[in-house]
């Protein structure tokens, strides 16, 4: 899984102040949907293991987890799977 985003002008206004959150907002208003999205989109489709898609949206955002068990809840904390 990759993540891209057009950075245009609009962007670079977001950027060039430091209002990444506003970005963001400004993004999801246009329909994009952030990785974790697709990701969830992935695995409850059957096409990705939640626990090999978990480490790796936590080794890209370097979060610490700790899976116990396969249960996909607590594997995927970043997808939300509940």
């Amino acid at each position: 899984m990759a993540e891209a985003v057009e950075v245009d002008a609009t962007a670079r206004a977001f950027i060039a102040t430091e209002n990444i959150v506003g970005w963001e907002a400004h993004l999801r208003a246009k329909g994009w949907q952030p990785i974790q999205s697709h990701a969830k989109t992935y695995v409850l489709a059957g096409q990705a293991c939640p626990i090999v898609t978990e480490s790796i949206l936590s080794e890209k955002f370097h979060l610490s987890v700790q899976a116990e068990g396969h249960d996909a809840a607590t594997a995927a904390p970043l997808l939300e799977l509940h």
